[in-house]
């Protein structure tokens, strides 16, 4: 004889009615969901270690950063090297969140050819000049006495394009009180 459902219907085993079947199907979705909520969890810390583990690689190569200058004794490390095709421009900025801090070379055209450049104190006028001007905070500097020092460009393959600046004298230009010192840089562009 069948039993009651608990609303007084008369129910048999047998023949699953609705309502059973409803119970069923909910605990099998409630079943699938669990089971693919813990291979997302999976899946989430699994790609989370890659990230990390790839972060931590770059970083001990070196192949992460952008290189560094340095100004006075003091080095910069630029977490970013940008080229610009629209400005004409490779930007090199430390991660600093408190300052601006960044060495921006100006060319005539981005990418710039490989070779030697003769660093100037304003826009570049020839192909073989780059504008260089590196600003510390709120203070701008620039090669002290136009022309008189060269920096080397090489453009990788991919159009990547890597600057060395052998030690020039920087002198601040913002208008206030006078600042030199000892500048070189070695910058890689890496975006």
């Amino acid at each position: 004889m069948p039993k009651a459902d608990g609303w007084g219907h008369a129910v048999d085993k047998s023949k699953p009615g609705v309502p059973s079947l409803l119970i069923q199907l909910s605990e099998t979705t409630i079943s699938l969901l669990s089971h693919k909520i813990k291979f997302m969890k999976k899946l989430c810390v699994a790609a989370i270690a890659a990230v990390l583990l790839s972060l931590v690689a770059c970083s001990s190569s070196g192949s992460m950063g952008a290189g560094s200058w340095t100004f006075k004794g003091t080095t910069y490390s630029a977490y970013t090297g940008i080229g610009s095709t629209t400005a004409k421009t490779l930007t090199a900025t430390t991660g600093s969140t408190s300052e601006v801090d960044n060495v921006v070379f100006h060319f005539t055209a981005y990418p710039p050819a490989a070779g030697n450049f003769t660093i100037v104190n304003t826009n570049p006028s020839t192909a073989n000049q780059v504008y260089v001007i590196m600003n510390i905070g709120t203070k701008g500097y620039t090669v002290d006495a136009s022309g008189s020092a060269t920096c080397a460009v090489s453009v990788a393959s991919d159009g990547k394009v890597s600057i060395v600046v052998p030690s020039v004298t920087f002198s601040n230009i913002t208008g206030q009180a006078a600042d030199s010192g000892p500048f070189t840089a070695n910058i890689n562009q890496n975006f």
